[in-house]
């Protein structure tokens, strides 16, 4: 059946409905190494444990299945078998680990990941299906909130494509609902050194002018206005973890 712009979705396209969102880079393409192609990318995140997981997750494998045939032919399954974890798009969440610590990423446990990219900005949209203005991608679609995304599954092979690969194209993202911001644990006051100092007395420093202290503070919420201070956190884990992507 095709949408309401005369497109008629393919057989290898799927789109998933409230699955978290980890790792995005949609305001603006980003190479996965260091002189690699820039391109738009993101990582869904299906719970297979939840009804809504597991119906998203056989869409998946629906889709999949759909490229494979048209690539591999009969031997779409054994390919999709064989192939190593850069190769494919859909991988076990316990399969993403950190590269420095070899912890698991943040909120993959249990999950199925779907990684995927695009080289032209994708369709990005609010709940209320309004195009999210460029200056507030970052706000709205943060790694860890849930969305919706439309996915287009296709497999490569020959040496000229790398070989034998499945991979995802992202054609849309739609702002679902908040959640939990992924993003790593924050430090208590014991992390920093003691100081010389050390020794004045909390008297001093509450006896200290408090006039240029609170200008600073309205000066930070004079600064910050137009953007909240849990966004700002949510985006903490894109932040930190540019140098780490899917």
């Amino acid at each position: 059946m095709a949408d309401k712009q005369g497109r008629s979705p393919s057989a290898t396209e799927v789109e998933l409905i409230d699955v978290r969102l980890a790792f995005p880079s949609l305001h603006a393409p980003k190479a996965a190494v260091d002189g690699g192609k820039e391109l738009y990318r993101a990582v869904f995140l299906i719970d297979p444990e939840t009804d809504r997981g597991d119906e998203n997750y056989r869409k998946v494998k629906k889709a999949m299945t759909a490229a494979a045939k048209e690539t591999f032919g009969d031997r779409w399954k054994d390919v999709l078998q064989d192939l190593p974890k850069g190769r494919k798009a859909v991988m076990k969440g316990e399969s993403h680990k950190s590269a420095e610590t070899g912890e698991i990423w943040d909120g993959f446990e249990g999950m199925i990941a779907v990684s995927a990219n695009a080289g032209d900005q994708p369709l990005l949209i609010d709940r209320k299906k309004r195009v999210i203005p460029q200056d507030k991608i970052r706000r709205t679609l943060y790694g860890g909130c849930r969305v919706c995304g439309i996915v287009r599954f296709y497999c490569t092979k020959g040496r000229d494509k790398g070989g034998p690969g499945l991979f995802a194209t992202i054609e849309g993202v739609r702002f679902f609902g908040d959640d939990d911001a992924f993003g790593r644990g924050g430090i208590s006051a014991s992390a920093f050194s003691d100081l010389e100092d050390d020794d004045v007395d909390d008297d001093d420093m509450d006896d200290e002018d408090d006039a240029p202290r609170s200008r600073r503070r309205r000066s930070r919420d004079e600064d910050d206005e137009d953007e909240p201070p849990a966004r700002s956190r949510r985006r903490s884990r894109d932040e930190d973890d540019e140098d780490e992507p899917p």
